[in-house]
């Protein structure tokens, strides 16, 4: 019963501290570094190093006019955009210059979602078939 009130006492105690041990968030809309577009204002995204996805950076207000000049980037989500500023305007960072290269992958056929739907019909078919062979002493 004593080795049950420490292990209480130890839980009350972790509950009580944990939000200590938690890294603490830039004020939001506050001058400095950054990480993630949340640790800036509303209307403010972390902008990094030139061409960098990850990392710090600092929190700057998110354009809203852009000049119409084609100079292709492509930006850490790898969408293509026309410009830096057309990409910071929609609050993202660029990767590199020119256009984002297009991959294309085969998709596995049970990534599907339906696909595992079928594959266990299908063993749940063949277990049936067994079964009822098995109870007609059949092989």
């Amino acid at each position: 019963m004593e080795k049950l009130r420490e292990i209480g006492a130890a839980s009350i105690l972790v509950f009580a501290l944990w939000p200590f041990f938690l890294p603490v968030p830039a004020a939001l809309g506050s001058e400095g570094d950054c990480t993630v577009d949340s640790d800036c204002a509303q209307a403010q995204f972390c902008l990094r190093d030139s061409l960098s996805c990850s990392g710090v950076g600092t929190c700057e207000d998110i354009p809203e006019i852009c000049i119409e000049i084609y100079e292709p980037v492509c930006a850490c989500d790898g969408v293509t955009y026309s410009n830096f500023c057309v990409a910071h305007s929609a609050g993202l960072n660029v990767d590199h210059q020119g256009e984002c290269e297009v991959t294309t992958q085969a998709v596995p056929f049970l990534s599907f979602p339906y696909a595992w739907i079928l594959l266990v019909l299908l063993i749940s078919a063949v277990a049936l078939v067994r079964l009822n062979r098995s109870s007609e002493g059949t092989p």
